[in-house]
This record gives C-alpha cells, sequence and structure tokens, in this order.
C-alpha cells in the first residue's frame, strides 16, 4: 500500500504541482475572477441609474400632485 501510495503522491508532484501548470491555473482564476467583478459593477451601477430615474419619477408625481391641489385650493 505504501507503494502505490508513493506512486500516486509522485504522480501529483509531477504532473499536477508544476510551478509553470499551477501559475496558469491561477492566472485563469484571478482572471475569471477580475471578470466577475467587473460585472458586478456594471450591474450596480446599472441598477444605481435604474432607482435614481424611479426617485425622479416618483418626485415628478409628487410634485405634480401638490401643484395640482395648490392649483384648486380649499374644498
Amino acid at each position: 500500500m505504501e507503494k502505490l501510495d508513493n506512486l500516486i503522491a509522485e504522480y501529483i508532484e509531477q504532473r499536477l504541482l508544476q510551478p509553470k501548470r499551477l501559475e496558469q491555473l491561477l492566472s485563469h482564476v484571478l482572471d475569471r475572477r477580475t471578470e466577475r467583478a467587473e460585472r458586478r459593477k456594471s450591474h450596480i451601477a446599472e441598477l444605481r441609474k435604474r432607482a435614481a430615474e424611479a426617485d425622479a419619477k416618483l418626485k415628478r408625481g409628487s410634485d405634480r400632485r401638490a401643484e395640482g391641489h395648490a392649483r384648486s385650493g380649499p374644498p
């Protein structure tokens, strides 16, 4: 069993834990993470823009109601 363990450990060391391979793998992971962060920032900016537009519409509607109420005067 020890011989098999040694063979597996050696294989992992020779094939999977090579610095160049690890560098490529980690570089790919970091690139994907950066892209995801950029998409998230863009999405947040879009949501903020939509929220500001909705607030502006609500304010305009509120202003129109207040203006209409002021024109009609007291009953």
